[in-house]
């Protein structure tokens, strides 16, 4: 569990969540200053008014420093994750419709978690990284009859997924694997790692953009098509 925000009083602990543009990421940032922590938090472009503007406006609950940084640039996290107790990991949003899923969803989206987490290797002071994965990487498989229970033994079938080129395969696949990296290189390393797996999210957050699938379930509680509800 994490320990109480000020700690025994003698200092305020401190989370760092990467890429707090993303709609997980902004509540993430949210939840955490209202419940006492020091945040940090990063963006490509710190000067991007748009994508600033949010974070600007949580500095008023509490201490939080925006970092630059790109998943693409070892060491960029250097800074962010110095000093930090907590690493909350939410990977930036995936393209649904990519050419070469490979390439251009799943390897970048493994370099950059790996990115983050060789800082909190050096950073030395991290208690723990929390990845949010999806339940897709738990359940997109082929199912027979009913009954089945899913656990923490169960992974989505890659092969199934990349042989038969299903809809939006990349995305579950890009779960599973970054899943199994982030847990390979902890086990290496000795980072307690603990991975969420959320099947639906609704709510407010801070963020400037939403993305599509949150559109989506505005649009089956509204009644409006994700277009007319953005």
């Amino acid at each position: 569990d994490m320990e109480p925000a000020a700690g025994d009083g003698t200092r305020r602990k401190t989370a760092c969540v990467p890429c707090g543009y993303g709609y997980i990421a902004s509540a993430l940032v949210k939840l955490l200053l209202e419940k006492g922590y020091a945040v940090k938090t990063t963006l490509r472009n710190p000067d991007d008014v748009v994508k600033n503007k949010h974070l600007k406006d949580l500095q008023a609950l509490g201490p939080l420093e925006v970092f630059r940084a790109n998943l693409d640039e070892e060491g960029s996290f250097d800074d962010a994750v110095a000093g930090c107790d907590y690493v909350f990991f939410d990977a930036p949003p995936v393209n649904l419709h990519a050419e070469n899923p490979e390439k251009d969803v799943i390897e970048p989206a493994v370099h950059g978690l790996l990115n983050v987490m060789r800082s909190c290797v050096r950073a030395g002071t991290v208690k723990r990284v929390v990845l949010t994965s999806s339940a897709a990487a738990v359940s997109t498989l082929p199912l027979e009859g009913e009954g089945h229970v899913l656990d923490e033994e169960s992974w989505a079938d890659v092969e199934f997924l990349t042989s038969g080129k299903t809809h939006a395969w990349g995305f579950p696949v890009s779960k599973v694997h970054l899943e199994k990296a982030a847990s390979a290189f902890a086990l290496e390393k000795g980072i307690s790692l603990v991975t969420v797996c959320p099947g639906l999210m609704v709510g407010a957050a801070p963020a400037a953009k939403v993305h599509p699938s949150t559109l989506d379930v505005l649009s089956l509680l509204s009644g409006e098509s994700s277009t007319e509800t953005n």
